[in-house]
Formats: structure tokens, C-alpha cells, sequence
């Protein structure tokens, strides 16, 4: 028994109380388990996606980058913070913030993947308008920050 059993937790109720959808798939890409958040995000329920793959989520257009994100994690790589985009069940687009990491068996040997995606949409949606009010501004304007770095320039 872990200390954290001992005092109570599990493993699923640590992966439940994260606020990130977390997303447990085999090498096949079989998803093996998800948390509340996942449907949360996107509108499926656990049941909907469990034994499936990851697609009712990726746009298909987005098919091929996640092929990609997943060879990468075979090649022992990991992904953080990769921002994409992925589909509700009512084919809105969320925006995503991506990092997926390998599961190792004790030998190393890679099991499957952990995928977390942290919801960035608001986020993208106020970069959206703060860049359309930049560029429809009659008068130039550079944005620097206090170092001398720019940032944005119309």
C-alpha cells in the first residue's frame, strides 16, 4: 500500500480532481481511460471514447499532427505545451494546450501514453480580437515590453 492509499487517495481520484482533460491510451492508440474533464471539454462521456481511438476529438485536418505527437512519444520523446486545435462533440473547435508523455514499464519498455490538454480557447479568442483591434488601428503601434523586447507591431 503507497502512503496515498493509506491516507485514502487513489490514483482515479487524483486523475479525476485535475482540471486538465487527461487522456490514458495503449501503443495502438486505444484509449484505455479518461477523466471527468474530457467530457467536460468535449461532451463525450467516458463510455463514448473508452476502447476507441482519439479521433471523434481531432479535426481531421489535425489527423496527420497527431499521428506525429504520438511517433514522437515512441521515440522516447515528450510533448509539452504544443497548442492545437480539437472538436467538441458538436464539432465546436476548442483550443488546446498539448503535452503527452510515455508510460514505462519498469524496463523501460514504453505501455502506452498519458495526454493532458489544458483548455486555452478563451485564451485564443482574446489573442484573436486583441490582434484584429492591433491591426485595424488607423495610427501605428508597437508594443515593447520593459526590457526592450518587441512584441507586437502594426
Amino acid at each position: 500500500m503507497t502512503k496515498l492509499q493509506g491516507k485514502g487517495f487513489s490514483h482515479s481520484s487524483i486523475l479525476e480532481s485535475i482540471k486538465d482533460a487527461v487522456v490514458v491510451r495503449d501503443l495502438s492508440g486505444k484509449i484505455l481511460f479518461v477523466n471527468n474533464a474530457v467530457e467536460m471539454f468535449f461532451g463525450y462521456s467516458e463510455d463514448e471514447l473508452v476502447g476507441k481511438d482519439i479521433s471523434p476529438i481531432v479535426p481531421l485536418i489535425k489527423a496527420n499532427e497527431e499521428k506525429r505527437l504520438g511517433e514522437s512519444i515512441l521515440w522516447g520523446e515528450e510533448v509539452e505545451n504544443f497548442e492545437t486545435e480539437r472538436i467538441d462533440k458538436n464539432q465546436n473547435t476548442v483550443y488546446v494546450s498539448v503535452s503527452l508523455s510515455p508510460i514505462k514499464a519498469p524496463d523501460g519498455k514504453i505501455l502506452g501514453t498519458t495526454t493532458v490538454m489544458r483548455n486555452i480557447t478563451d485564451k485564443k479568442r482574446a489573442e484573436g480580437k486583441f490582434q484584429a483591434l492591433l491591426e485595424s488601428a488607423p495610427d501605428a503601434m508597437v508594443i515593447v515590453f520593459s526590457d526592450g523586447y518587441r512584441v507586437k507591431a502594426s
